[in-house]
């Protein structure tokens, strides 16, 4: 399902959520300002604040606009490698862009980077 916004394109976007504070703003930005549904995956730091954020964006997750999936970094490797997945979307640090777009280990990510073979290959947006 396509959230309704303006002058977004549609599609499904992957947000992993950061871990110094679960403010799914990125979230809104994805589905108000660029049209598209969510899967959001928060950080497994903020497990305890899950509760509230869902209850809070509980109307737009029963009107089929947004999910969420929880787990770590294995959970979030399948999100942002899904093949429904048009964008990923990161919040959280350089080193989990260079995890999620190169490799997990320091040489995977300098052999991937060596012959421009990213992992992911649909567009990522990284807020530092």
């Amino acid at each position: 399902r396509s959230s309704r916004g303006g002058g977004g394109g549609g599609g499904v976007a992957a947000v992993m959520g950061a871990g110094n504070f679960d403010a799914p703003t990125e979230v809104l930005c994805q589905m108000f300002l660029k049209g598209r549904t969510v899967v959001y995956k928060p950080n497994p730091v903020n497990v305890a604040v899950h509760p509230v954020v869902r209850r809070v964006l509980a109307p737009l997750v029963e009107r089929g606009y947004l999910s969420f999936v929880l787990g770590g970094a294995d959970v979030g490797t399948a999100l942002v490698r899904h093949p429904a997945v048009d964008e990923v979307v990161l919040t959280g640090s350089k080193d989990t862009y260079e995890k999620v777009v190169w490799g997990n280990t320091l040489e995977e990510q300098m052999a991937n980077k060596q012959v421009n073979a990213p992992l992911v290959t649909k567009p990522v947006c990284a807020e530092p």
